[in-house]
């Protein structure tokens, strides 16, 4: 089968080389079908999403099936098949966090580089999560188009909310644990007054401290930390994936909201697993290299959640890709 929308006759899924279930842009013009890859969402109905396809790289609508595993392998496979400006936008993010910080040193400048820092990785963030859902449409992704039809507002303003929310809930759950309660109950009956007899430079200060210390129950705190943990990884298929709805023009914010959520909901096993698994690879890549290579773990990880959004949004996915 000849494909009419591959003007250089090279797609790679001609006759039964096609996956199960999908069809290819030209058998649904054939067949006068009205072909609607991205459900409407209510928002601003001007955004479109991305379309920057090579012409070997043909794109099929997910059938909303969620590979975990897939999803880490293709997010690995797309960051070094375009390491340089992947590298290169992560190198500038760093050099310019770091410059600003030494700029600045008196305390007064360091409120404010603090500030300017802050804001230029919200920047910078919103331009690596757009090259991030870029890459599922674009094998090599040049450097300039990263920072190209970034949906600012958009990605900021829903990062906010679900922020806050994830925040409000984990922080919430975290004073409700007996464990917790436990913990702040012991350090406000504790004798600081004992205290008063040394000089803040005498070194028994400290060793009172720590004996002082000492007598907390740290299990629990510890144990009222790792739920919390565990909290935070079972909110993140409900709420991460917000702003690669916004950043992929997909809807506005009411839009990418409910979309993410609702979308999140109805895949969670599925989402939940890629979590757990791109967890699991940051953290012992990160433990192993000391942190030096978490920047090679980082991209991967955004590629890999923009293809479970466009699997589980049953938006456009290269056809490579088996579900």
């Amino acid at each position: 089968m000849t494909n009419s929308n591959d003007p250089f006759g090279q797609s790679p899924l001609d006759g039964d080389r096609i996956p199960e279930g999908f069809d290819t842009p030209g058998d649904r013009s054939a067949s006068g079908a009205s072909y609607q890859p991205y459900p409407q969402f209510e928002g601003e109905p001007g955004y479109q999403p991305f379309t920057y396809t090579e012409p070997d790289e043909e794109m099929v609508q997910s059938n909303g099936q969620v590979t975990p595993v897939g999803a880490i392998g293709f997010g690995f496979s797309r960051f070094f098949k375009n390491f340089l400006p992947w590298i290169g936008w992560m190198l500038i993010t760093f050099a310019v966090s770091f410059a600003v910080s030494v700029a600045i040193r008196t305390p007064t400048g360091q409120l404010i580089g603090g500030s300017i820092s802050g804001i230029l990785s919200v920047v910078f963030a919103c331009i690596l999560l757009t090259g991030a859902v870029k890459s599922v449409d674009r094998v090599k992704l040049p450097f300039g188009e990263f920072p190209k039809d970034v949906a600012w507002l958009q990605i900021i303003v829903v990062s906010i909310i679900s922020g806050l929310i994830g925040t409000f809930i984990s922080v919430g759950i975290f004073f409700l644990l007996p464990t917790t309660r436990g913990f702040l109950n012991k350090l406000i009956t504790l004798d600081w007054d004992s205290l008063d007899g040394y000089a803040p430079d005498d070194p028994a200060a400290a060793s009172k401290v720590f004996e002082l210390l000492g007598q907390l129950p740290w299990g629990g705190f510890g144990l009222s930390i790792i739920v919390v943990v565990i909290i935070g990884v079972l909110l993140a298929p409900l709420l991460e994936y917000w702003t690669y709805y916004a950043a992929d023009h997909r809807a506005g914010i009411g839009g990418s909201i409910s979309g993410g959520f609702n979308d999140g909901l109805k895949n969670y096993a599925n989402v939940l697993g890629f979590e757990i698994v791109a967890g699991l690879i940051t953290l012992v890549i990160g433990a192993v290299s000391f942190g030096i290579l978490l920047p090679l773990v980082q991209g991967p990880v955004m590629i890999g959640r923009a293809l479970v959004y466009r699997q589980m949004s049953k938006g456009n996915i290269p056809a490579t890709v088996v579900q």
